[in-house]
């Protein structure tokens, strides 16, 4: 197991306990150490931003997991739902 998968491991772990601020500490490193490419990183950074109502962060992660793997419907799911919130919808 290399270092970026045992750091996104750990995040994993941390984020199921809803231990937060632990996990984003973890995905943080492992974007970091995937040169800022890697889209599930972003999505997951973006749901623990959302998640503390840190919503202009959240919507930056969201928004670059889309541009890294434009045809997720999940990554586009979250971004909309995230807007519609900003928007009082």
């Amino acid at each position: 197991m290399n270092n970026l998968n045992a750091l996104l491991l750990l995040g994993k772990i941390y984020f199921k306990l809803f231990e937060f601020e632990k996990a984003l500490n973890f995905f943080l490193l492992s974007d970091t150490l995937s040169n800022g490419t890697d889209s599930e990183i972003k999505n997951i950074i973006g749901l623990i931003y959302y998640k503390n109502k840190r919503f202009s962060d959240s919507s930056n992660y969201f928004a670059d997991a889309v541009n890294y793997e434009i045809n997720s419907l999940v990554y586009k799911f979250n971004l909309v739902k995230l807007k519609k919130i900003n928007l009082g919808s």
